[in-house]
């Protein structure tokens, strides 16, 4: 879990069980364990057992010295032939509840080692509490649950990365970013499926850093228990350390949002939201997407563009997210409707454009000194206040057709100058050189004639 206060997860599984041949098989005395420190205290009752006890963290997420309280409710297989018939298949569905905490009174339990003293058992509130958790998922329909899981991770999954061209190697492939991300939300409890309506102050400063699209470390496919905990551990550091704080503990649908945000390196400031982004880091097509801000859904990708500017292309879908609640009566007062989204891009040069469900595209400018490559706000008079008229620009682009084979092709105003300068003394030059030969031949023409 990404937070110490109390916590439910929800693990199910589906067997299936298949006959492609020409017979009948039957499967009985099926039975599933739960793999867990020997010293928790163990339940069984006739439709789950129940397992409650205090371990040490394995992450290093909270003080050295804290505990855990973990109770543990699994479904009881039944001990009854399962039949599938010829060519035919069957399914079993298994649920298991997961409760964590912070161990009450400050106690130290033992290591899964067997280290250490005795382990503190937990209060029997508290392993009711998954017991009833469990329960109440029991008393659902199989399809009404499977479909309400099936919903709640579409949910998760309208927000997200993805490279839209050939990967750079500094830059993680699809699998990789969609491997880390759903470990990362498996890790997180989800508030529900409705989109949370966060202020001002829960996004502000998210995600303040570089973009973590280059961390590899961060972008992984976890092969064992301990590197799928460690991955989970280094995001969660890196979206606290980089003022996600707020977001992370709100679930997991903000955990995706501050994921998405990182990526590019989207950071909310008061008033607008910002592509900090190093132009020169800009090696792949990428995208982020279903990215909250107001009322609105936003998609930014990056597209490559060959011998010419890179650009950025933006998107909004309205009246999705709902307003801050400081916003919502105001609107209603007047009779309006979400206010619209304007963008632009460094230094805000021009007019700021709206934004729509039609992409808008910006050029990719670098400025010196060096500021976001795009500005997204409900106010134009902000974006106005943005403009810097002292930047010198640097327009990026590749040159023939490779990725790494990149740089800046423009030059300072000064160097323009002098070539322009030299440029009119070499033709001055040229024009006296011309008419003192063409004086020279006429004056040469004239004395031949006279000398007849």
């Amino acid at each position: 879990s990404l937070s110490l206060s109390l916590s439910l997860s929800l693990s199910l599984s589906r067997v299936f069980f298949l006959c492609p041949l020409h017979l009948s098989l039957s499967f009985s005395s099926l039975s599933i364990s739960l793999r867990l420190p020997q010293q928790l205290q163990q339940s069984h009752s006739q439709h789950y057992f129940l397992v409650s006890g205090q371990v040490l963290p394995d992450l290093d997420v909270q003080p050295p010295e804290a505990t855990l309280d973990v109770a543990v409710a699994s479904m009881d297989v039944p001990e009854k032939e399962i039949r599938v018939p010829d060519a035919g298949q069957e399914s079993l569905q298994l649920l298991t509840v997961m409760q964590v905490a912070a161990a009450s009174g400050g106690q130290r339990a033992t290591s899964a080692m067997g280290a250490g003293p005795e382990p503190h058992p937990v209060s029997h509130e508290f392993a009711a509490k998954a017991a009833e958790e469990l329960h109440s998922l029991l008393s659902l329909k199989k399809k009404a649950f499977h479909s309400e899981h099936t919903l709640a991770w579409h949910e998760l999954w309208q927000s997200g990365a993805l490279v839209l061209s050939d990967s750079h190697p500094s830059i993680p492939d699809n699998a990789e970013i969609y491997a880390s991300i759903y470990y990362l939300l498996s890790s997180t409890p989800n508030n529900g499926s409705k989109p949370h309506p966060f202020s001002e102050e829960d996004r502000a400063n998210c995600f303040r850093g570089p973009a973590t699209m280059h961390t590899a470390s961060l972008w992984q496919i976890p092969h064992s228990h301990s590197s799928v905990a460690g991955l989970v551990s280094h995001w969660v550091k890196t979206l606290r350390g980089k003022g996600c704080e707020n977001l992370i503990t709100q679930g997991a649908q903000m955990v995706a949002q501050a994921v998405s945000l990182s990526f590019l390196g989207l950071h909310h400031v008061p008033n607008h939201l910002e592509l900090a982004l190093n132009p020169a880091s800009i090696q792949a097509d990428v995208q982020v997407r279903n990215l909250h801000y107001r009322d609105q859904r936003l998609t930014v990708t990056i597209k490559l563009m060959y011998g010419a500017a890179h650009h950025v292309l933006v998107s909004a879908q309205p009246g999705i997210v709902p307003w801050p609640p400081h916003e919502v009566g105001t609107a209603k007062k007047n009779g309006l409707s979400p206010p619209a989204l304007f963008a632009c891009p460094a230094s805000c040069k021009g007019d700021p454009q709206l934004i729509s469900v039609k992409a808008g595209s910006f050029p990719v400018i670098a400025t010196k000194p060096a500021t976001p490559l795009l500005y997204i706000s409900l106010s134009k008079d902000h974006l106005y206040q943005l403009q810097n008229r002292s930047s010198t620009f640097y327009t990026y682009h590749l040159p023939g057709e490779h990725h790494h084979e990149w740089g800046v092709h423009t030059v300072s105003p000064a160097v323009w100058v002098i070539l322009t300068f030299v440029l009119i003394i070499f033709h001055l030059f040229l024009i006296r050189v011309i008419y003192n030969e063409y004086c020279s031949a006429n004056s040469s023409g004239s004395a031949l004639r006279f000398g007849r």
